[in-house]
């Protein structure tokens, strides 16, 4: 649960620094409000897979080795 709202945190932060640094893409973000915020969900979910991926070889393969 924290990893989600982690992701989803970062995902929004960056989101928001990207629109307020580039003219474009505040233009594109008024233009297409819909698609903005999927394009941040979807940004969100690819976080939460990438961190799952991370979690599932720490404790798979690291952690037996280290109880050796």
């Amino acid at each position: 649960m924290l990893c989600g709202t982690l992701a989803m945190g970062v995902a929004f932060g960056l989101f928001y620094y990207v629109t307020n640094a580039k003219r474009s893409a505040t233009r594109f973000k008024k233009d297409h409000p819909v698609f903005s915020i999927f394009m941040v969900l979807g940004g969100g979910c690819f976080i939460v897979y990438m961190l799952g991926s991370v979690v599932v070889f720490l404790v798979g393969i690291l952690l037996p080795i280290m109880g050796m």
